[in-house]
């Protein structure tokens, strides 16, 4: 009955979720259950149901084509969710208010006083679905989770890495008897997981990988053997999700169907987590591990999934969670602007206050802007993840990583040059802003390889569409009519009429999408055609593609928001008109330049002269031009 009332809560089908899902247990998993829902107080209202999904938006881009419906800036939250959310979210707020940032730089650990007030408010069970004690929130409340506790940036990346690579993990793939033995444990924090992926051999390559479980004879255990670095949490976590080679029947060869993942309870016999953590240059109290396993016996029922999901399940973590990193260049920025206004206040600059300077108000206005784009382009896309079922946002999550990171340091490297001196001393708090901002950007893939992987997606979701005008183009003699058809027929913009769906003042804005999303077509079929399938190979123009998508893709994000707030009358909303009309010119300049740089050809932008150069450089394994001081004569 407890089951159905809980179902009955949350009006949902009974046939179709709690019915099912007990007839598959046994009476003694079925009890178990029970007595974890005994305890279990639904928080929040039901989420809105999902409607059916919508074409790729941002893939969609590279073809010309565009969804107004992104424009309305969707809200995920129905009004008594929102309203119960908020309510819930105020105490971690207050809390967040409290904690003292330089406890977690002196110890370089999390204080355990920190770790369980956020038991006790139950953050760290907030993606965890309500079945197994969690929060079960959208991933738009998850992300306004994030940025509040990232006020402490070491305490964001820990809740980061706590609650969303394992939590995916084990919602997917776990089985019920998994998720029942670790979840409703992990949701009430008295055990926190991870996953071990890094090995220090290994490189990119997940076939590299070391580590190996042997299936043993009987078939009821696996022994697994290797290490692991880079291990998030480490000390303080107390389930593993460890991924690498499944042996069974004397198999040797190493191969993506081979790659799975295991789940390992700290105090396993043979396993080891290593005293000393991996300094890292930021972000001090989030600690970095290594794990080592020697003869670790597990259970057969430990591996999560089947053997060889372990490829897909890597590409689902790394690809479904890039754009929380975003969340925390947020936090950065705002403590940053914060701090930066607190130290310019008081001071002079020659014969006037600094503030009052021409130069002050343009750092104070662009850091405004970048974080507004920012917050922006993150909640649309989560939004898009919470309200249509099944999304592809997989173009969406890089482009916002890419973006969140370049603007996080360039606005905090430009904005450090108003502090001066005090910059560099270890009194002030500028300088562990910058350690922790440099840290943030750089702990997880490398941003040019989300650049190219960015642009990769785009080219291919445009090369299945257009692939029969690529084919003639590449081949202008055999194809001549079409080839000169295309040259008469070309535009300078595409007519979308994005205005009609925004408010009048977003006029010139609209304009701007329309020929931007021009530039960006154009740019990615001048790249098909004079490349074709070599053009992964162009780095530099890929990484400029990428760029193009993104400054696009922001900037929607920016108008759609911007004319919400204006209609609906939110406080200020005029000065977000103007934050448009900022980003508007400085986006399509930028757009321009990226866009001839990929039309003229490598002869013409520089990039074979860079090529030239980097060679000669690796040749002679150090800097070549002679000193400007030397003679010859």
């Amino acid at each position: 009955m407890l089951i159905l009332r809980v179902v009955a809560r949350r009006h949902l089908p009974c046939a179709t979720s709690a019915c099912q899902h007990t007839r598959l247990l046994s009476t003694a998993q079925a009890r178990e259950e029970k007595e974890i829902l005994r305890d279990f107080t639904l928080n929040l209202p039901t989420p809105q149901p999902k409607k059916p999904k919508r074409p790729p938006f941002a893939k969609n881009l590279f073809l010309g084509k565009f969804d107004y419906e992104w424009l309305t800036y969707p809200e995920p939250q129905h009004v008594d969710r929102y309203n119960e959310f908020q309510e819930w979210l105020e105490p971690i707020e207050r809390y967040m208010k409290t904690v003292n940032p330089k406890e977690f730089e002196e110890t370089e650990t999390i204080p355990s006083h920190v770790l369980q007030k956020l038991r006790e408010l139950g953050v760290l069970g907030a993606r965890i679905p309500g079945d197994y004690r969690g929060m079960n929130l959208l991933n738009s409340e998850y992300m306004r989770v994030l940025e509040t506790v990232g006020t402490v940036p070491a305490l964001g990346l820990f809740l980061l890495k706590q609650g969303v690579p394992p939590i995916d993990i084990f919602i997917k793939w776990g089985t019920v008897e998994q998720k029942l033995k670790y979840l409703p444990k992990i949701a009430t924090g008295q055990s926190i997981a991870t996953v071990a992926v890094t090995e220090s051999n290994s490189g990119p390559s997940a076939c590299d990988f070391e580590t190996l479980a042997t299936l043993t004879d009987c078939g009821e255990y696996w022994y697994l053997d290797g290490e692991k670095t880079f291990v998030s949490n480490a000390s303080i976590s107390d389930v593993f999700i460890v991924i690498g080679h499944a042996m069974q029947s004397g198999e040797l060869e190493k191969r993506p169907e081979t790659l799975s993942a295991f789940i390992v309870d700290r105090d396993t016999p043979g396993f080891t987590v290593l005293k000393d953590s991996i300094k890292t240059v930021g972000l001090k109290g989030f600690e970095t591990g290594k794990i080592v396993m020697r003869a670790v016996k597990i259970p057969k029922s430990n591996i999560i999934g089947e053997i060889g999901d372990g490829a897909e399940q890597l590409l689902e973590m790394f690809r479904n969670s890039r754009h929380f990193i975003a969340t925390q260049t947020i936090a950065l920025l705002k403590n940053f602007q914060r701090k930066l206004t607190k130290d310019i206040l008081p001071r002079k600059h020659f014969d006037k206050m600094l503030f009052e300077t021409e130069s002050a108000k343009i750092v104070f206005a662009n850091i405004s802007c970048s974080i507004y784009a920012i917050e922006s382009v993150l909640y649309l896309t989560t939004a898009a993840m919470d309200i249509y079922d099944g999304q592809d946002v997989q173009l969406e999550t890089a482009l916002v990583e890419q973006f969140c990171v370049q603007e996080c340091l360039k606005r905090i490297q430009e904005s450090i040059w108003l502090v001066g001196p005090k910059a560099c001393t270890l009194v002030e708090p500028f300088e562990q802003i910058l350690r922790d901002a440099f840290t943030v950007s750089n702990y997880e893939t490398s941003l040019l390889d989300t650049k190219i992987y960015s642009a990769l997606l785009g080219l291919q979701h445009y090369g299945f569409d257009m692939a029969d005008h690529i084919k003639k183009n590449r081949n202008p003699f055999t194809f001549p009519s079409y080839v000169f058809q295309q040259i008469f027929s070309q535009q300078g913009a595409l007519k979308l009429h994005i205005e009609d769906y925004l408010h009048p003042s977003f006029r010139e804005c609209a304009e701007f999408c329309d020929r931007s999303l021009f530039r960006l077509k154009d740019s990615a079929e001048n790249l098909l055609i004079r490349s074709g399938t070599e053009v992964g190979k162009e780095h530099g123009a890929l990484q400029r593609l990428s760029d193009i998508a993104s400054l696009i893709y922001v900037y929607v994000a920016v108008i759609g928001r911007a004319s919400r707030s204006y209609c609906i009358g939110h406080r200020d909303s005029f000065n977000e008109v103007k934050i448009s009309m900022i980003m508007a010119y400085r986006l399509q300049q930028e757009v321009y330049r990226l866009s001839d740089d990929i039309k003229n050809s490598e002869y013409s932008n520089g990039d074979y002269l860079c090529r030239e150069l980097a060679d000669l450089h690796f040749e002679k394994k150090d800097y070549f031009a002679a000193h400007p001081l030397q003679r010859n004569y």
